[in-house]
C-alpha cells in the first residue's frame, strides 16, 4: 500500500479517525482535505458513490448518509455511529461534503451527500 507523506497506512487510518471527535480546527484544513480524498477515492473504488434514483429523478455521483456511517464503521474508522456521523460532518463543515440539493446538514438517515469534488 503507497504511504502519504511517510505515514503508515495505519497513521491513515488514525487521521479519519482524528475527525470523530467533534469540530476539527480550520488550522488543519490541509489535513481535512487529504483525508476526504483518500474517503472519496475509496468509496468509488468500492461502489459506493454512484449514480442513485430516488422519486424519478437521478443525482450522479452520490452516496446515502447512513451507508456512509454503515461504511465507517465496517472499516474501523469509527467506533460508534455518533462517531461516524461526526466525521462526516467535519467533511461537510470543510465543504468537502454537501447534500445533494443543499437542504440537509449530515444526519444518519436516507439523504443523498456527494463530494464537491464529484460535482
Amino acid at each position: 500500500m503507497t504511504t502519504l507523506g511517510g505515514h503508515s497506512p495505519v497513521a491513515k487510518r488514525g487521521g479519519l479517525r482524528s475527525l470523530r471527535l467533534g469540530d476539527v480546527p480550520e488550522h488543519r484544513k490541509h489535513e481535512v482535505a487529504k483525508i476526504g480524498e483518500r474517503l472519496r477515492l475509496r468509496w468509488h473504488d468500492e461502489g459506493i458513490i454512484k449514480d442513485r434514483r430516488y422519486r424519478m429523478r437521478t443525482y450522479s455521483k452520490c452516496f446515502p448518509a447512513s451507508m456512509a456511517v454503515d461504511c465507517l464503521l465496517d472499516r474501523g474508522d469509527a467506533d460508534t455511529r455518533q462517531q461516524a456521523v461526526c466525521i462526516m460532518k467535519n467533511l461537510q463543515r470543510f465543504d468537502l461534503v454537501h447534500h445533494v440539493v443543499d437542504d440537509h446538514d449530515f444526519r444518519d438517515e436516507f439523504l443523498f451527500f456527494r463530494f464537491r469534488e464529484d460535482d
